[in-house]
């Protein structure tokens, strides 16, 4: 854990940024865990959901134990703290969780409640910093926008063109 001063406990003591729970609220708790975000407005959350750097942290108090979710801060890993008297990347929620109980005992949350969470406290933050950042679109009340031209068509489509086979999506 963090470097203790003489006379102090544990308990005194906190984990090393970005790890500390002081530095986010806690909004909801699940198994014992409390799930730790920086408030609205606040000056963190401001620049890093526009730029990836956002995320959730996952805290439980009474083991002072710290997971943070994915993000560009954690190079796309969750972070476990404290493991070995450090940080732990892991890339696998499932791998995540069997490490906390291999190493803290504690109950973790399952892959799907962690989707769950990283998409409510962190995807949709996310997507409200980018759309606050988007200019607004004029509406016919501001602004008369022209008609888009239509091409002229010479031909009909062949048939074989009226339906295209769907394509396949690839994600990296």
């Amino acid at each position: 854990m963090a470097a203790m001063s003489k006379g102090s406990s544990p308990a005194d003591s906190w984990p090393p940024p970005p790890h500390d729970p002081r530095e986010r609220t806690a909004v909801a708790s699940i198994d014992g865990w409390e799930i730790r975000i920086f408030p609205e407005g606040d000056r963190k959350a401001e620049y890093f959901a526009p730029r990836g750097f956002l995320h959730a942290q996952l805290w439980h108090p009474a083991a002072r134990v710290s997971v943070l979710t994915p993000s560009r801060l954690t190079g796309g890993l969750f972070e476990l703290f404290p493991y070995q008297g450090w940080k732990a990347p892991v890339c696998e929620p499932s791998l995540l969780r069997a490490l906390v109980v291999e190493t803290h005992g504690l109950p973790f949350p399952c892959p799907k409640r962690l989707a769950a969470i990283i998409e409510w406290y962190v995807r949709a933050a996310e997507r409200r910093a980018r759309q606050a950042s988007e200019p607004a679109i004029p509406t016919a009340s501001h602004a008369t926008l022209p008609k888009p031209k239509t091409p002229e068509r010479k031909k009909p489509c062949p048939p074989e063109f009226k339906q295209l086979p769907p394509t396949s999506v690839v994600r990296p």
